[in-house]
C-alpha cells in the first residue's frame, strides 16, 4: 500500500497542472489512485474480519479455563477442636499419672534414706 501511495504521488507530480481537455495525461495518476483506493478497501475489510474473528473467539472460549489442577495448598491435615481437646486431655492425664507415680517413688526413696 505504501508503494501504491508513492507511485500515485509521483504520477501526480509528473503532470502537476494537466490540461482538462487532454485526459490521457492523467490516466496513470487515476490508475494509481484506483489502486490505492482498492488496496485500502481490502485492508479495511481484512481488519474488520480480524476484529470479528477476535470477538467470535472470545465468545466461544470459556470465561475461566482450568489449565492444571493446583498442587498447593495441600490437603488440610490439622487436628480438629474436639479431637485436639480429647487428645490433649489424654496426654495431660498420662503426664499427671506419671508425675504422681514418680513423686510417690521419690517420696518412698527419701523416706528410706
Amino acid at each position: 500500500m505504501d508503494q501504491s501511495i508513492g507511485a500515485y504521488a509521483s504520477a501526480t507530480d509528473r503532470v502537476p497542472n494537466a490540461n482538462p481537455l487532454l485526459s490521457s495525461a492523467t490516466v496513470e495518476s487515476r490508475k494509481r489512485q484506483i489502486d490505492v483506493q482498492a488496496t485500502s478497501a481490502v485492508y479495511q475489510e481484512i481488519v474488520k474480519n480480524l476484529e470479528i474473528a477476535k470477538v467470535n473467539h472470545r465468545n466461544n472460549s470459556p470465561l475461566i479455563q482450568i489449565i492444571d489442577s493446583p498442587r498447593l495448598p495441600l490437603k488440610r491435615s490439622e487436628i480438629r477442636l474436639v479431637k485436639g481437646m480429647v487428645l490433649g486431655a489424654v496426654i495431660t492425664g498420662l503426664l499427671v499419672v506419671f508425675g504422681l507415680y514418680f513423686r510417690r517413688l521419690y517420696q518412698k526413696h527419701v523416706q528410706e534414706s
